[in-house]
């Protein structure tokens, strides 16, 4: 028993290093610079980070499913080789097209790595063990999409702009390799449920699209964004009428209240979590003028913050259950964000409550949810649900970035709009009014900025409060007790 738990947490640790890679894979391409190394990356503006996000969230349903029946071994080789074949064919891209097919295969083998990660710690360990090597995986995949863009910045300036991808590869292949190597054999189980993989693959592919388009090619507010959400919920709609009969389903269905509360929590918590946060960034470097290093090594307090809850959470919640832990998590957060509203441009000591609170309340939603759905959650589908409610995780991260992009352009429109009317009727020399507009425009940038991530805030801490009600009727009083205090 002792050999098989050492293996298991090699293999384990090896998973968080690949998580953390294929993190960094996808916030690293941020970084503008890395056009000197893809001469052609400049003109495909944010795609290269957009073809991966959409092929690594699409997968992650059906990564989940083929887990369940063919166990985890398979899934993770095909996901480590698609992850290598995606990063050479980066590596080596001579032409824009080439470079984007690679970032795609790339994106299939991330979710897939991702889905494995998160499914192999309920299916390796349980009890306080498991609660605990959560908080590590959940941690590998923070610390990968938080300090991606200063990763990138460092490997760009520090060696060259062409060591970002073969770094991240070769990270994850490694752990992905170690890890194939000590993981158990499973036997086959569960069954496909081939129509309801394809509708929730298509919703996420709809979805992660228009989160892509909005604010590029139309408004937040248009009707494009009301006819991308009325398709995204007509296919939600089908999908669960579909999921109603089916025998295996990839989807819970309405009355699995637990499952669904999980869902909506993913959501919230990565709409009000990672979805500002990436915002928040670029305030610190925008609006407060710090380097990049010095503003991500920021967010190390948001860090100890949630590792400080998930560790309180991974010793009492099998006694506590997770419905207390989330409604302290939702109200956590939402005094965090409205700290950070009101207090953004009274310094660093503010910046850094605010972050330290945010991490708290956070640390109390995402560790012990997924503790107490593996819990609670047969091992027969267990790679399903655990897959696709970390899918809606995602989700939430893009559909937060993109309402707050939303409404940092429509707070500079009307600054334009309103340096445009001075124009209009100043009878200033053509010289003057340059200067005017100019002196307006970086000013205004950096005012209004502070000004949308309040705006940012406060919508996101009232979006938090639905966790409070969520929790509170959804999520049962004894979901993820199990009335042990094993190690």
């Amino acid at each position: 028993m002792e050999a098989e738990f050492k293996r298991n947490m090699v293999a384990l640790a090896a998973l968080a290093l690949s998580t953390m890679a294929v993190s960094l894979s996808w916030t690293g391409m941020k970084i503008p610079e890395l056009a000197f190394g893809f001469k052609f990356l400049e003109l495909l503006g944010g795609w290269s980070l957009s073809y991966y996000i959409i092929a690594e969230v699409a997968v992650m349903p059906l990564a989940g499913k083929l887990i369940d029946v063919y166990g985890m071994r398979g899934p993770l080789a095909a996901g480590v080789g698609l992850f290598l074949i995606g990063g050479s064919v980066v590596m080596f891209s001579e032409a824009s097209t080439a470079f984007l097919a690679g970032r795609i295969v790339q994106g299939l083998g991330a979710g897939m790595i991702f889905s494995v990660s998160m499914t192999s710690v309920g299916m390796l360990l349980r009890g306080r063990a498991m609660r605990r090597m959560h908080g590590l995986m959940t941690g590998a995949f923070a610390v990968g999409s938080l300090f991606g863009f200063a990763f990138g910045c460092w490997t760009t300036f520090e060696i060259d702009a062409e060591s970002f991808v073969p770094i991240c590869t070769f990270l994850a292949v490694a752990g992905g390799t170690v890890a194939y190597l000590h993981l158990p054999d499973s036997k086959p189980s569960g069954s496909h449920d081939a129509l309801g993989t394809f509708l929730i693959t298509l919703f996420m592919v709809v979805f992660m699209l228009f989160t892509q388009l909005v604010n590029n090619e139309f408004e937040l507010v248009s009707e494009e964004t009301f006819a991308f959400v009325l398709v995204s919920l007509a296919i939600l709609a089908v999908l669960l009428m579909v999921e109603r009969r089916a025998s295996d389903p990839i989807f819970p269905r309405a009355d699995e209240r637990n499952e669904i509360g999980c869902v909506l929590c993913m959501f919230l918590a990565g709409f009000c979590g990672l979805g500002i946060i990436q915002y928040l960034l670029r305030f610190l470097m925008i609006g407060m003028d710090m380097g990049v290093y010095p503003a991500s090594a920021m967010f190390l307090i948001f860090l100890a913050g949630a590792g400080a809850t998930s560790m309180a959470a991974s010793a009492t919640i099998g006694r506590t259950g997770l419905r207390r832990w989330v409604l302290a998590g939702a109200a956590i957060v939402c005094c965090g964000l409205l700290l950070a509203s009101q207090t953004m441009t009274d310094g660093l000591v503010f910046v850094a409550a605010s972050l330290l609170v945010m991490g708290l309340g956070l640390g109390c939603i995402v560790t012990p949810a997924l503790g107490s759905l593996h819990s609670s959650t047969s091992r027969r589908s267990l790679g399903t649900t655990t897959s696709v409610v970390l899918s809606f995780r995602f989700v939430g991260i893009l559909a937060g970035a993109a309402v707050y992009a939303g409404i940092v352009s429509w707070k500079m429109a009307d600054v334009l709009a309103s340096i445009r009317e001075v124009l209009g009727t100043s009878s200033l020399n053509l010289l003057t009014t340059l200067m005017m507009v100019l002196r307006d425009l970086f000013v205004g940038d950096v005012y209004v900025f502070d000004d949308s991530i309040m705006l940012c805030c406060l919508a996101a801490g009232l979006l938090s409060l639905t966790i409070l009600v969520a929790a509170y009727f959804l999520l049962k009083p004894d979901f993820g007790k199990d009335g042990t205090e094993e190690e």
